[in-house]
């Protein structure tokens, strides 16, 4: 009967028809861009600008040198490289990957610099303290001689037989010469940069007249040009309006200039060749203090901050060229900072290493750039471009590496963790690219179920499979959450266009996930006939009049309160079903709402086919009672015949009362001028709310039960009214349940 009556009263439900979300459609991931692709593994592969994989250049490593850092290198006839190390002052041959040798070590912690003679002797700059040993073929150490400064950081040897030092940390610029075997030292220019960190004598007249010396500089970041033949006139060719410039290359279009702006997170973060932890400024302090500093050594502190407190804007690294007639332009912005080296790059362009990550970077005279080394070493600090080879020097391992000039005949790229939300089964994957005679493509995948690649819990790699453009491979049939594909790329030397990937998509289908309801809530707020705010035997601000007479239980006299209404009435109540649901698949669902009395077994239909998660019921003709709501959502328009699945919750106990309370027992006892009302308030489904009065349809006022709480659905009144005119007295007394049902009765009686 309820269910027939609700099923009258709802309003008309329109079923808006829509195109559903499906479970079992296929979805597929994408790698097709720089950002996706540098997540994962390159060996060998360089990544493009515009997200393209190529071969990179072949690479090895040659071998450890023992030290945190290497900061400069210089290879000897027979092929050994001579390695400059911090921050144990150590200077080391590295002659195999697994063979080095220490030839020295000296008193300071750090070797800066070295410069190869023409007589295959080599200069070795320390600091703190600025002395220049010298190697010999021999290997016996000497010391050549000590600069007034801190520092050295780059050494030149000029056509003259002049070695020229870059130095610092006040920025001074020496020339010495060898004579009769002694060395002549001149300070040539006492600059205003805190350090020159590099410098290049134009032999050819490249951008001005040959012979010219160019030296950059840091804090601030100036290029100078000297005229050995006029040391007094020298001149800033460049204000690159950075903390500095870090290197100079030369090449065919001009100077290229490494310029960068850092800000350190504290004064002992490495500003002028990497920021390195406290360990290398606890080195530096340490050896600032130590009894062997020459007389003249600087705290290498100094260097590690700016000198002097300069604005430079925001935190960059660039790569300028300076071209040929002055005129100068940016090549590059790096994406990771700071730009710790140049070199010339194969076929050309520029080679820069940047950031904290180990990674190599060649950038063309038009802009785009490639990143062509992952090394995973915190610093690429030195590379030194010997003709045939590049050898690059790296920290905090302080290992040597070796790259060509040539392409990787076989380059491996090996893509991040895939991750399908949910274990998935994997289907085909797309591969496309170029291909051309002589090259090819090979592919293998890999599932797991943890999102580290590095676990030993997913699957082995299957067996390589060929792959060319437009023609899918087929992924292992297996469940699982992540996917990753391993490409291997070959090609045959001397390639006139490397074999190159574009972009790959994975596809997959994840299985259907019932959907999921909860929190079904049945709310009257903002209804007609809304429960009534629950009074209190203390409510208002101010005192209240007090009327004729106080109630005997309740405590003290209730404030004033809304005149109580003067008839029964009951409580057409407009209910809204509302619940929460959601679809782990992202189906569109459907609800069905039904409900049960608390003494019925079995559930009626209210309504079905609903898309919204809310409904309105009006109760008007329902009997009083307690009842409990179901709703049952379902996502089988979203998938095939007979896939559909389906979830449902059950609300709380919700109270249906169209009834007002009954006010019984109504007596009034009368002694004198006193009268004693006293009755009973009781409801069949509802507790009581509020129980009103009013004298002779005056003010009413609140009361409160014989037990001083309003929190049964029975309760006793009893109240006196003292000093009452003689004659006839009206008590209206209104009842109101929970549910906002009232009862409204009066008794009459005569004072004599």
């Amino acid at each position: 009967m309820i269910h027939s009556i609700l099923t009258r009263i709802l309003p008309t439900l329109a079923l808006l028809l829509a195109i559903p979300a499906a479970a079992v459609q296929t979805s597929s991931v994408r790698d097709d861009d720089a950002a996706a692709f540098d997540q994962g593994e390159l060996t060998s592969v360089a990544l493009t600008s515009d997200g393209y994989l190529v071969p990179s250049y072949e690479r090895r490593q040659v071998g450890p040198s023992g030290s945190e850092i290497i900061w400069d290198m210089v290879e000897e006839e027979s092929g050994a490289v001579l390695c400059a190390t911090g921050h144990s002052g150590r200077l080391v041959r590295v002659i195999d990957e697994n063979t080095s040798q220490t030839v020295a070590t000296l008193d300071q912690p750090q070797l800066t610099s070295l410069l190869r003679l023409g007589d295959g002797s080599t200069l070795i700059g320390a600091a703190p303290g600025a002395t220049i040993y010298r190697l010999g073929v021999d290997d016996q150490l000497t010391t050549w001689t000590q600069l007034d400064a801190a520092f050295i950081w780059r050494m030149a040897l000029d056509a003259q037989g002049n070695v020229w030092a870059a130095t610092g940390s006040d920025g001074r610029l020496f020339r010495l010469r060898e004579e009769e075997g002694a060395v002549q030292s001149t300070l040539v220019h006492d600059s205003d940069s805190a350090n020159l960190l590099d410098l290049w004598i134009d032999r050819t007249g490249l951008i001005g007249r040959a012979g010219l010396l160019y030296v950059a500089g840091q804090d601030p970041g100036l290029l100078y040009r000297v005229d050995p033949a006029r040391p007094e006139q020298v001149e800033v060719v460049f204000n690159s309006e950075a903390e500095e410039i870090r290197a100079l290359l030369p090449t065919a279009d001009g100077l290229v200039l490494a310029l960068n702006t850092e800000r350190a997170p504290t004064p002992q973060a490495l500003q002028l060749t990497m920021r390195m932890a406290g360990q290398q400024a606890a080195a530096a302090q340490a050896a600032s203090q130590s009894p062997s500093t020459p007389e003249g050594g600087r705290d290498m502190s100094r260097v590690f901050a700016p000198a002097r407190e300069r604005s430079y804007g925001q935190p960059r690294s660039q790569v300028v060229l300076l071209d040929r007639a002055g005129y100068s332009r940016v090549l590059w912005t790096a994406s990771e900072r700071p730009i710790h080296a140049l070199a010339a790059a194969p076929g050309g362009g520029v080679l820069a290493a940047a950031g904290n990550q180990g990674r190599l970077f060649k950038i063309s005279m038009d802009g785009q750039h490639a990143l062509v080394a992952d090394l995973r070493e915190e610093y690429l600090v030195r590379m030194l471009d010997t003709g045939g080879r590049y050898l690059i020097g790296a920290a905090r391992n302080g290992v040597v590496y070796e790259m060509s000039r040539e392409r990787a005949a076989e380059a491996i790229f090996v893509s991040r963790p895939i991750d399908g939300r949910v274990p998935v089964r994997w289907g085909a994957f797309h591969w496309h690219g170029r291909i051309g005679a002589g090259q090819e493509a090979q592919v293998q995948f890999r599932t797991g179920n943890s999102g580290d690649a590095e676990s030993s819990l997913w699957s082995d790699w299957s067996t390589k499979s060929e792959v060319r453009p437009h023609q899918p491979a087929r992924m292992p049939d297996r469940v699982a959450r992540y996917a990753q594909y391993r490409l291997t790329l070959r090609q045959q030397p001397g390639s006139p266009e490397p074999v190159r990937m574009d972009h790959a998509e994975l596809f997959f289908i994840e299985p259907n996930r019932p959907p999921r309801v909860s929190n079904i809530k049945v709310d009257t707020a903002g209804q007609p006939g809304a429960r009534p705010a629950q009074p209190s035997s203390n409510s208002g601000s101010s005192a209240a009049p007090r009327p004729p007479g106080a109630p005997s239980a309740g405590g003290s006299p209730p404030a004033a309160g809304a005149t109580a209404p003067r008839e029964a009435r009951s409580n057409t109540m407009t209910y809204q079903v509302g619940w929460e649901a959601g679809d782990p698949n992202n189906d569109t669902l459907q609800y069905e709402l039904w409900f049960r009395g608390e003494e019925e077994s079995n559930w009626k239909l209210i309504a079905d086919k609903l898309t919204a998660t809310k409904q309105p019921l009006t109760t008007a003709m329902t009997a009083d009672g307690r009842y409990r709501f179901k709703v049952i959502a379902s996502d089988a328009l979203a998938n095939p015949p007979g896939n559909g699945l389906t979830h449902e919750a059950i609300s709380e106990m919700v109270v249906i009362d169209n009834t007002p309370p009954i006010i019984d027992e109504l007596r009034a006892q009368v002694r004198g001028r006193t009268a004693e009302i006293s009755m009973v308030v009781h409801d069949a489904v509802s507790l009581v709310a509020a129980v009103q009065f009013d004298l002779n349809n005056g003010d009413s006022y609140p009361l409160l039960p014989v037990d001083g709480l309003l929190d049964q659905s029975r309760e006793r009144f009893q109240f006196e009214l003292p000093d009452l005119e003689p004659g006839e007295q009206v008590v209206t007394i209104a009842a109101t349940d929970r549910e906002g049902n009232t009862a409204v009765r009066k008794i009459v009686f005569t004072i004599q």
